[in-house]
């Protein structure tokens, strides 16, 4: 089949169409570049507009026929529109405005105090690693008046202070009970050497037993251990006193010998409150034996250690039943 060619004149008028069409169009991209962008350079249409006028006017002016400048104008113009359109879409799709919007100061200030309260959080929380209540309560009295001070709101501030005196609270009793165990555990293990020195045959020495329950006093928190008898001009009267104190003033006050002899008296532990320490005097009353009494300054309110203090005395007593003490 015979296809006739179109004439000239026709493909001419077709060519220039295909060209106003794309001039056109890059005319309507470059406008809204140019708003985009505040300037003309910034607009790949003109560019490529430019250049086509000044390809065309550098043609005529070397006598180049003007059907082959508009066959070339229209396939540079073809390939640089698809080019153009391509570079627009990943450009559009990947676009960044220039200018960020400004956020809320009033969510600025909220977000800043956020982070601070976090790190107020943060350094409470260490107080469940403080090792001993004096650093315990140190730490604690700088973290409240920090946080008194800071920059907080009233309601931030109001929780990270309970939240420390929860801690504080709770840190305290686990160092207690720590503290508890080891002494409770020392003053076992100072009792069991005790044990095995009354066991020794022979007399026993003062000084060397006075050690022992020295040592039993610094493990119970004690001042002091006295151990009493009656005799015979008085009620009560000293055998042994152990006292820990590195400057020791008077032990043994009146006092403490009228309530041994009216423990002795009444056969049941009587404990008097004083003014920075309790005083315990924990009788020993056995059949065929001596009586004694345990008397203890200090700590000696717990049920923990009378209850050693009376197995000290059992053990002294059955001791000094059946071999004199030296």
């Amino acid at each position: 089949m015979y296809i006739p060619a179109r004439p000239a004149r026709v493909r001419l008028i077709d060519m220039l169409r295909l060209i106003r069409n794309l001039v056109e169009h890059s005319v309507a991209n470059s406008l809204v570049d140019i708003r985009r962008s505040g300037s003309l350079v910034a607009s790949p249409f003109i560019m490529l507009f430019v250049a086509t006028v000044l390809l065309i006017v550098g043609a005529l002016l070397i006598g180049v026929s003007i059907q082959h400048i508009l066959t070339d104008i229209a396939t540079v113009a073809l390939l640089g529109g698809l080019l153009t359109a391509v570079i627009r879409r990943q450009t559009e799709q990947y676009h960044i405005p220039q200018v960020l919007p400004q956020p809320d100061p009033a969510f600025l200030r909220e977000m800043r105090m956020l982070r601070e309260s976090q790190q107020w959080q943060c350094e409470v929380m260490q107080l469940v690693h403080m090792p001993t209540r004096d650093e315990l309560q140190r730490t604690a009295q700088q973290l409240t008046i920090a946080i008194t001070n800071s920059t907080l709101m009233e309601a931030q501030q109001q929780q990270l202070l309970e939240m420390l005196a929860i801690l504080t609270g709770l840190r305290v009793t686990a160092l207690e009970q720590t503290e508890w165990r080891d002494q409770q555990h020392n003053a076992l293990a100072t009792l069991w050497e005790i044990v095995g020195l009354i066991q020794i045959p022979g007399r026993i020495g003062l000084d060397t037993l006075r050690c022992s329950v020295e040592r039993l006093a610094r493990a119970l928190d004690l001042e002091w251990i006295a151990l009493l008898a009656p005799n015979d001009v008085s009620p009560v009267a000293p055998v042994l006193v152990a006292d820990r104190r590195p400057e020791r003033g008077p032990t043994l006050h009146p006092t403490h010998l009228r309530i041994a002899a009216e423990a002795i008296r009444k056969g049941q532990p009587l404990v008097r409150s004083e003014a920075q320490a309790c005083v315990a005097c924990m009788p020993i009353l056995q059949a065929g034996m001596a009586p004694l009494v345990v008397v203890a300054r200090g700590a000696a309110d717990e049920e923990s250690t009378q209850s050693i203090l009376l197995l000290l005395g059992d053990l002294l007593a059955r001791r000094f039943e059946r071999v004199p003490v030296n």
